[in-house]
């Protein structure tokens, strides 16, 4: 498989994950343990877009609980090797990825390492602040970023100019877009 197809497999299966929603009639558990529970009603929570579901318990009471405290009783019922990810963490890699934050590769990992490793951002304790030393570094790709994107505006209005231009002030912008281009692939390597 080819790594576009692999980039498309994988944003596809992540993209069904996200939008797999509760629907009314389904049947649930609170917690992914417990009785099962009939979901009777759906609405959406003020001011998120997270879902508030009204369920109803075998004895006829009901309650209304949050989409993540809710898990679709056919999980429960997978075979031993399924596990439940976050989507909040699938997501937050996405937009990431969406972002040209990072690439299909980086993607991938993310993935793999929620699904098989489940480090999760949980896992993550104040006292594991950056050190110094890393938020330089932030700041250094946060900065080549920036440089790369103001670069690359600056090259298109360079290459509208050297369409217009002729003789030696074409060779002239020519000569201004390779060095542009040597700086781009500098500042991408260093992304």
């Amino acid at each position: 498989m080819k790594r576009s197809e692999l980039k498309e497999a994988i944003k596809a299966e992540i993209k069904s994950v996200l939008t797999e929603e509760i629907q009314i009639g389904d049947i649930v558990t609170l917690g992914g343990d417990g009785d099962e529970l009939e979901v009777i009603d759906k609405r959406r929570m003020f001011g998120s877009d997270m879902m508030a579901y009204r369920v109803k318990f075998p004895d006829g009471n009901t309650e209304e609980y949050s989409g993540d405290q809710l898990r679709p009783a056919r999980m429960m019922n997978e075979e031993a090797g399924f596990t439940e990810v976050s989507k909040k963490e699938i997501k937050f890699h996405l937009d990431q990825f969406y972002g040209g934050n990072i690439d299909g590769n980086d993607l991938a990992n993310a993935i793999e390492e929620i699904v098989f490793n489940r480090v999760s951002f949980s896992d993550i304790r104040e006292e594991d602040e950056p050190t110094d030393a890393e938020i330089k570094k932030a700041d250094s790709v946060a900065s080549a970023a920036n440089k790369l994107q103001k670069l690359v505006k600056k090259m298109k209005d360079k290459a509208k100019d050297f369409k217009a231009a002729e003789g030696e002030a074409k060779e002239k912008i020519k000569d201004e877009l390779k060095a542009m281009t040597a700086e781009k692939k500098k500042l991408e390597k260093a992304l």
